[in-house]
């Protein structure tokens, strides 16, 4: 191979390594908003289903939940003991 040669393989493999490296951005995207929906359907679905063990696990074991009278620090408080949970037209 001559050297003009080497350097258009070359710019070849540059250009093939960005549109690599743009399409697995592009994947990670989509991916994200799947996932996102997904979770948007769980949510809604184990609510709508009084699934409301499956509904708290969406959540991280760090979350804050407002109720009427105070917030709570820890997930693991929202038992059916401590927050009445109840659908809404109930």
């Amino acid at each position: 191979m001559t050297a003009n040669g080497d350097q258009d393989l070359q710019s070849q493999v540059n250009a093939l390594r960005e549109q690599l490296g743009s399409l697995q951005k592009d994947v990670t995207r989509l991916n994200d908003i799947q996932d996102i929906r997904t979770l948007h359907f769980k949510y809604g679905y184990y609510w709508d289903n009084v699934l409301y063990e499956q509904w708290i696990d969406l959540f991280t074991d760090d979350v804050k939940v407002r109720s009427h009278a105070d917030t709570h620090a820890n997930i693991a408080l929202l038992s059916w003991g401590t927050v009445p949970w109840q659908r809404r037209g109930s």
